[in-house]
């Protein structure tokens, strides 16, 4: 293929690419909206052990008390 047709072929591809984002645009607006905002996680049972375990037995932390 001539080098100026490919050229020209491929600008009138970004054009159409441009056009279809910009007619996407309100559509992907307004299923965010649809979909409001979501709720923050909260941490789970399993989530909230694992993490007191990993602070109790810190490196070089005793695991018995000192009398």
């Amino acid at each position: 293929m001539h080098a100026t047709m490919q050229y020209d072929l491929m600008q009138a591809r970004v054009a159409e690419l441009h056009r279809q984002a910009e007619c996407d645009r309100p559509v992907q607006a307004a299923a965010r909206a649809r979909r409001g905002r979501a709720e923050p996680r909260r941490h789970s049972r399993h989530q909230v052990i694992a993490l007191v375990r990993r602070v109790l037995t810190v490196p070089g932390a005793r695991t018995a008390p000192v009398r």
